[in-house]
């Protein structure tokens, strides 16, 4: 089941940031909301995840405190808040204060990240929480339309990026001139500037981190794949 904890891991989220520390990280999230009116309880269930966007906080009459203690009340998963010149610049001590104490998430994300992408992630991980994703299973799963494939790339290829800068950099860039090679490591060293052992060796830090070899086709072409999604995304201005 998908938490307000886990949402840090959506690559449109990366940018998120906890208000309330670690207080609601817990809390399941079972769909999003956004109002349209200060008014939540006709609408609400419980534990749906809070969306407050510039449309509502504009509004002169706007009262972000109130809403967020209605949030907490009508137990709510937690709160998502656009933050930013004309949208959310300031939240209430007071609420925060109330979240903490009610165990409830108050996050916030700058406003430009789209709407619509945060809801889409949000529900997409929804689904997915029910199956547990993969290297198996994650091309399914974009083939399926379960994840997009920024969030594909994200997954396949978040074992590299959560190694140091230095050394992710390196493996990436090995990968990619293997793949562009054929997996020939000499052609691939050629075009790094690196004696042929040194791929070898990135090759083999890359198959420990994966946990697999790449002499799978399966793996590899997962891999390139991602890296390939990546590479566009990254030309689009967009990081994975």
């Amino acid at each position: 089941m998908l938490t307000c904890g886990d949402l840090k891991n959506l690559p449109v989220l990366q940018k998120i940031k906890y208000l309330t520390g670690d207080s609601g990280l817990a809390n399941p999230i079972r769909w999003t909301f956004v109002p349209e009116t200060e008014k939540l309880e006709p609408w609400i269930h419980g534990g749906e995840l809070l969306l407050l966007s510039g449309a509502l906080s504009q509004r002169r009459d706007f009262r972000l405190g109130q809403v967020l203690l209605d949030a907490m009340r009508l137990k709510m998963a937690g709160a998502v808040l656009l933050v930013g010149d004309s949208y959310i610049q300031k939240v209430p001590r007071e609420a925060i204060a109330r979240a903490i104490e009610q165990d409830f998430a108050i996050m916030a994300i700058p406003w430009n990240v789209p709407l619509v992408d945060i809801q889409e992630a949000v529900a997409r991980a929804i689904v997915m929480s029910d199956t547990q994703l993969t290297l198996d299973n994650a091309l399914d799963f974009l083939l399926q339309g379960r994840i997009s494939a920024r969030e594909y790339a994200g997954f396949v290829l978040a074992p590299f990026l959560a190694q140091e800068e230095r050394t992710c950099r390196g493996l990436l860039e090995t990968l990619e001139s293997y793949f562009a090679c054929n997996g020939n490591t000499i052609k691939a060293a050629e075009l790094l500037f690196v004696h042929r052992n040194t791929v070898k060796y990135r090759l083999g830090q890359a198959e420990a981190i994966l946990g697999c070899s790449l002499s799978d086709a399966g793996v590899r072409l997962k891999v390139q794949l991602a890296l390939y999604i990546r590479s566009q995304e990254q030309d689009n201005g967009r990081k994975v």
